[in-house]
Parts: structure tokens; sequence; C-alpha cells
């Protein structure tokens, strides 16, 4: 089966046949989408056209009967019978009034001739009243017996309306007409307010009502002489001032009428199109004028959706001839990797069996490693801890130092009788027990390395008990203080027992490192500055080499000829386990900085912290 398919997909003709059917099969498709989309719009523009007519035939319909019930009341029928002055008088007030309760343009009377003898605007200029009208249609109609209706310009006020009249009778002869002219002007401001181009023209192709100011009272096509000379004798329309509308059509499509507005605009594609609806009760045309912009839209969508379609199914076609083509080549080549596949696997498990056992003897290899590097662990930590225990003693000297300087005096202001000054030395000799006690717990905490200070405490105040409790080692060995301080609280998250044990640290740190040295200075400066304090001490001594900078926090590493090299990684240390950071570099005036940073501690982060 697949290789019968595959027969089938893989000949070049077959795929330009199909190719061409799918073409033809949506081009149909797309023929009959279109021939929908143009059936649908032309039911939907019939209907609106069908409103649109209903509304100008209602407006007029309830006029209808107007002049014949007027022509049928009494007081009119009566003054026009018997006509003089005072009835005349009487005849135009009561059409003033009527005209204005009814809402009419106009109501006016003419006698048998077609002599305009009273008139509802009697009393405007322009008045109807003694003006002839016997060449108007509506007067003859109604002459004849009919029901008038005429649609024209007026003689008189040149306003265009839509005039109905009914003869008045009595004793079987005619004693005037009755004449109603209604304005659709307001017809003509509502549909103006839609979204439809509306235009109404008379049997003879002449617009008189239009949403298009421009397209009113013009024909849509040269009149002939005929024509023209009824429009002189009734005087419908002002043939001087009509001009044909300029458009041009292209061809007729169902029910619409496509156009151009512009004779330079191409026919094959028209700009517009027009659809029509007749209105055989006044023999008029009611019609909608639409751009094509929306037809060439869904058009344009219709012709995409086509063309993605017909490449979709070209290229799964070409995809289903690529897939067979290449299950074909797989079957070849499973055949082909097969053979290899037994060849390769009876070789790969000779490999095999060589790699296992080289695998044991590296695991028997990585073990004896193992247990040799412990052991080597285990004699250099005892190395360590012998290498502390034997400098330990001296690394207490300093502090014991500080206690005998201070005891002593103690003695001589006693001597002198200085009790607060012999208080303030005695609790210096408590703080500084203290500290040895402190030094030897961090000694046992650095040798199980879990040194963690709790609590927080005031940098500037450490500092402060750090540099009191130094004061007798700076001045005997005549180093320059200078101490800049921003702020006399700033709170770090350590404890006030690590901050002193730091900066006792760095500063005897600083003291060696000055030994040698002419001029002895030591800078100390505390900030805060974005929400962190920064401490920054720094030495005038020689500095240090790069290499020593990389170590300087090494356990046991140091360049002094006394010390255990412990110092500086307590320090570190205490600065880590309390969320800090501490760096070390030479200064560009000379001597070593360690710069340290915390975040500045505040009350709200306190139950963090916990």
């Amino acid at each position: 089966m697949i290789k019968s398919n595959a027969n089938i997909f893989e000949q070049k003709r077959y795929f330009v046949t199909v190719g061409f059917l799918l073409f033809v099969i949506l081009l149909g498709c797309g023929y009959f989408f279109l021939r929908v989309f143009f059936l649908t719009s032309s039911d939907a523009g019939r209907m609106r056209l069908e409103m649109y007519k209903a509304t100008l035939y209602s407006t007029i319909e309830q006029y209808n009967y107007l002049p014949f019930l007027l022509s049928q009341d009494r007081l009119i029928h009566n003054n026009v019978i018997f006509p003089n002055n005072d009835s005349l008088a009487t005849l135009n007030v009561r059409l003033e009034k009527f005209n204005k309760e009814l809402r009419t343009a106009a109501l006016f009377i003419l006698d048998p001739k077609g002599k305009a003898v009273a008139s509802s605007n009697w009393q405007e200029e322009g008045s109807y009243v003694g003006q002839d009208y016997s060449f108007r249609p509506y007067y003859t109609q109604a002459m004849a017996g009919r029901l008038g209706k005429f649609y024209g310009i007026g003689s008189t006020t040149l306003r265009p309306g839509f005039f109905l009249s009914f003869r008045i009778e009595h004793q079987g002869r005619i004693a005037g007409v009755m004449v109603v002219k209604i304005s659709l002007n307001d017809i003509e401001s509502a549909w103006s307010e839609g979204p439809d181009n509306i235009y109404v023209s008379d049997e003879h192709g002449v617009i008189f009502l239009s949403v298009n100011p421009q397209w009113r009272i013009k024909s849509l096509y040269a009149l002939p002489p005929p024509v023209l000379e009824k429009f002189v004798k009734t005087r419908q329309y002002n043939i001087s001032a009509m001009e044909v509308v300029k458009h041009y059509p292209c061809f007729d499509f169902y029910a619409f009428r496509l156009f151009n507005l512009d004779k330079t605009q191409s026919c094959l594609f028209p700009r517009y199109y027009r659809q029509k609806l007749t209105i055989p009760e006044f023999n008029w045309e009611i019609a909608s004028v639409s751009s094509m912009k929306n037809v060439y839209l869904v058009i344009g969508i219709a012709g995409a959706v086509i063309l993605i379609a017909y490449l979709f199914l070209l290229m799964l076609f070409k995809y289903l001839r690529v897939r067979i083509r290449a299950q074909n080549l797989l079957e070849k080549n499973n055949e082909y990797l097969e053979r290899e596949v037994s060849a390769r696997t009876r070789a790969l498990k000779g490999i095999n069996q060589k790699l296992i056992q080289e695998m044991k003897e590296r695991i028997e290899a990585e073990r004896t490693l193992q247990h040799t590097r412990s052991e080597l662990a285990e004699s250099s930590k005892l190395a360590a801890l012998g290498q502390m225990a034997t400098e330990l003693a001296h690394e207490q000297n300093q502090p014991l130092a500080a206690v005998h300087a201070l005891t002593d005096n103690a003695r001589k202001m006693l001597e002198r009788h200085m009790y607060s000054e012999v208080d303030q030395n005695l609790r210096y000799i408590i703080s500084v027990i203290e500290r040895m006690t402190q030094n030897i717990s961090e000694m046992k905490a650095f040798a199980s390395r879990h040194r963690v200070p709790k609590g927080n405490a005031n940098v500037v105040k450490a500092l402060y008990n750090a540099v009191a409790l130094l004061n007798h080692n700076l001045e005997k060995n005549r180093v320059e203080r200078r101490i800049n301080i921003s702020s006399s609280s700033l709170m770090v998250g350590c404890d006030g027992l690590g901050l002193e044990q730091i900066f006792s640290n760095l500063i005897i740190n600083a003291i060696d490192a000055m030994e040698n040295q002419p001029l002895k200075r030591l800078d100390i400066a505390v900030r805060e500055h974005g929400g962190q304090v920064i401490v920054a001490i720094k030495d005038s001594g020689p500095g240090v080499s790069p290499e020593v900078l990389g170590r300087i926090f090494e356990p046991f590493f140091t360049t002094k000829r006394r010390g255990m090299g412990l110092g500086l990684a307590i320090v570190s240390e205490i600065v880590t386990s309390s969320h800090g950071t501490i760096s070390a570099d030479n200064h560009p005036d000379g001597g070593t900085v360690f710069t340290l940073v915390w975040d500045e501690w505040r009350e709200q982060d306190e139950p963090a912290s916990s």
C-alpha cells in the first residue's frame, strides 16, 4: 500500500494535477462565497430601501386626505362658494390657523381659473394670494376630479415641496381647489443622520431629495427637449440651474450598478455602487449609493483566505510526498543499520568488558586516594591545633600587658586620691578580662567554625571602646589618630563584643604594620550611605603585595614575626557571619585600608533577623 501511494505522490505530474484541481475547487468556493455575499448585501440593502421608502410614503400618506377634509370644512366651503372681501379675510385667518396646527408648509385655495384667492401665508412677503397656478399639474389633476399629487419648486417662494390638491364642489359645479403643500426637508435631515447615502428621483431621472446636497435638483442623465419643455411649462424645476450629476456607469452586477464619479477612474475597479427601488405610487425611484471600499475589503479577505488555504493544501500535499519518500528511505536505512548494529554490537561487548574492568580498578584507586586524603586532613588539623596552642599565650600578651599598665596606673591614682580615674581604669581592666575571655571563646569557635554573632550594636560606641582599650598601645607606639564619624549612632546586625573584637584586631594589625615607619597615622572613617554603614580603617604602613592581598584572610597565614595568623581570619569570620563584607586594598596615598560594610539595622529588622 505504501509503495502504491509512493508511486502516486512521487510523480511530478500528479503533483501539478492535484495543485490545479485544488486551485479550481478553491476558486469555485471563492465565487460561491462572493455570490452569497452580494446576494446577502442585496437583500440587506433592499430591506433598508424598503424602510426608507416606507418612511417617505407614510409621511406623504398621512396628508392624502387632508385636501378633501379641508374642502369639506363648513367655513371654508361657504366662503369659497360665496366669496367677498370679508369672507376671503376669514379664509386667510382660517388657513393660517390650520397650517400652524397641522404643521404643513402652506395651505391655499385656488378659484376655478387657477388663481389663489386665500392662503396661509397671506401676511408674508411672497404670499400666494393673487398668483396664477393654472399651469401646475396639481391644479389640472384636481379639476379633472382626481387627487392632485406633484413635487416641485415653489414658483413664488422658490421653496421645494410636495403638493396635494382636491377640488371644492357645490351643487355639481367646481367652486375652487384646495391645495396642501408639505415639506420633505425633515425626511432628508433624518436620512442624513443614517449610514446610507440616499436620494429620490422622479420619472425623468431628476434627483429632488438627496442626503448629498451636491446632487439635489440635478438629473442623472441629459434630459430630452420634450422633458425640458414640460419643466418650463409646469415650472417644476429651475432648468437654468439644473446640471447632470457627474457619474460614469461601469456595469451592472446582480442588483447593483457600479460606477465612478471621476472619468479618469478605471471601471476595472469601480469606486461606488448603487441599489435602487421603485415607488410606483408616485412613479419615483429611491436609491442608495455606497462606497466599494468595504466590498473590496471583503474580496481581499476572501482572496487571502483562499490563497492561504490553497498554499496550505499544497504544502500538505508536498509534505505527504516528502514523508512517503522519507518512509521509503527510512526502510532502506533501517535494513542497513540493522546489519551495522549487529556487527558493532559484537565489537562493543568486548569493549564493555574492558571498560568494566578499568572502572573497577579506578574505583579501588579512588578509595585508596580518599583514605589517604582523610589521613592527611586529620594530620593537618592536629598540626594547626598544635600551632594554635603554642601561640595562644603570645596572643594573650597584649591584653595582659594592658591589664598590667592599667593596674599600675590605678595604684598611682590611688596614691593621689584620683578615685574616679581609678574606677574608670578598673572598668577598662574588667573590659580587657572580658575581651581575653571572648578571645579564648573565639579560638574555640574558630576551631569548630560556628561563630555566629547575635544581636545588634552601635558601631560608633564599639569603635570608641576598642580605641580606648588600645589607647596605651597607641600612645606607646606614638600613633597619630584621625577619626571621622558622620553620626553618633549607627546600628548594625552584630553584637558589641563581636564589633570590639573586629576593630581591636584591625587596629592592632595597623599598629604592627606601622612598626618601622617614621610617620605613624591611623585614619578611621565611619559613614552611612544608601542604607549601609561603611567603616574604613587605614594605616600609613608600607602596604601589602598583591600575592598577600589574595590570602590575607586565610587562617594561619601571616607575614609578621609573631602571631598565629588568626586575627584577620577571625575578623572575616565575624563580619561574614553578621551578614557584612570586608575587603583589603592598598591606598593610593600609601598604606593599607580595610573597608567593612553592613546594612544599617533598624527596629523593624529585628523580627526578621530573629
